[in-house]
């Protein structure tokens, strides 16, 4: 389980701050009533069955309790922790039975609003906030009472959507190898270059003293669709062979493909190999009249970590001329 955020620093102690009713409420205020809200939402998830109360609290969570208590619509938000749950691994049965939870606690809700606007108190001068002197203790519905409560189609759409589209972003990620021409993928790249860095923090020995990229783009603007497909499969296959071992092979883009590769005394050759190889591949498996010039070049790693996300999109921006 991952460590969770520090707490949302709210009053120690709640007390009611007065307001005389008028139609903005102080910027305290504000803060006041969404710290309350955030309280009663995650009592209410864990009651209605939240596996692991330690990993409720999360920064998407506390900006939803924002936008609902300014009136705002919440859906970026809402959306934003969608993803958040995605990438912590909570199915979206879970997420969606979260947000019914919101949904029940907030004022008059019975039903939940049609919206995902929250709706301003009835009465505002009844209380400093929208929950007045509610005890955060309780633990708010009971799963039973939950399950009756609904929650706007507009809000669940939103957390679904961002559940879906982490998940997807995930399950790409988490792909080793493309299957058409046997390189692996960019997000397996990455997370070897991960290892590279994490490792380096250790030893204090800096990863461009004994890795670098190998790049290789080819300019298959002219080639027709099945050719160039062939095209990256002959270029996964130069690669395999002239960058053997665990020197990482990846697809970068559709006319790019990447090598983590050793940087002692071989690579230059290895260069000149693998350039080689491509060529004669091509002329075989494409007309030459279709095919520009195959570019391979040693790209040196940055210093930190932080910097390797840029220089990989960079990379697979190259066109694949002559240059």
């Amino acid at each position: 389980m991952t460590t969770p955020p520090p707490a949302w620093s709210g009053p120690s102690s709640p007390q009611p701050l007065p307001w005389d009713g008028s139609t903005r409420m102080p910027a305290g205020v504000f803060e006041y009533s969404a710290w309350m809200l955030y309280a009663r939402w995650r009592a209410a998830s864990i009651a209605s069955g939240w596996a692991f109360p330690a990993d409720w609290a999360r920064t998407p969570a506390r900006a939803v309790c924002r936008a609902l208590v300014v009136g705002t619509d919440p859906t970026r938000q809402l959306t934003a922790l969608g993803a958040v749950r995605a990438r912590d691994g909570v199915d979206l049965a879970a997420t969606l039975r979260d947000i019914v939870a919101l949904y029940s606690v907030l004022p008059g809700a019975e039903p939940a609003p049609a919206s995902p606007q929250c709706p301003p108190a009835s009465n505002p001068a009844e209380s400093t906030s929208w929950f007045g002197g509610a005890d955060l203790d309780g633990l708010g519905p009971a799963p039973a009472e939950l399950a009756s409560l609904g929650a706007p189609a507009a809000a669940m759409g939103a957390v679904a959507l961002g559940w879906a589209d982490a998940s997807v972003g995930s399950l790409l990620e988490q792909q080793v190898c493309d299957a058409l021409t046997g390189l692996a993928t960019e997000g397996y790249l990455r997370r070897r270059i991960d290892e590279l860095y994490r490792e380096a923090a250790v030893t204090g020995r800096a990863v461009a003293e004994d890795f670098a990229l190998v790049v290789v783009a080819v300019n298959l603007r002219r080639v027709r669709r099945w050719p160039r497909s062939l095209a990256m499969v002959v270029v996964g296959d130069a690669l395999g062979r002239a960058f053997e071992g665990g020197q990482t092979r990846a697809l970068a883009a559709p006319t790019v493909a990447l090598v983590l590769a050793k940087a002692d005394r071989r690579l230059p050759l290895r260069l000149v190999t693998a350039r080689w190889l491509v060529e004669r591949g091509l002329h075989v498996s494409v007309p030459d009249r279709e095919t520009g010039p195959v570019r391979v070049w040693r790209e040196p790693l940055p210093a930190r970590c932080e910097e390797v996300p840029e220089l990989l999109r960079r990379l697979a921006g190259q066109p694949g001329q002559a240059g």
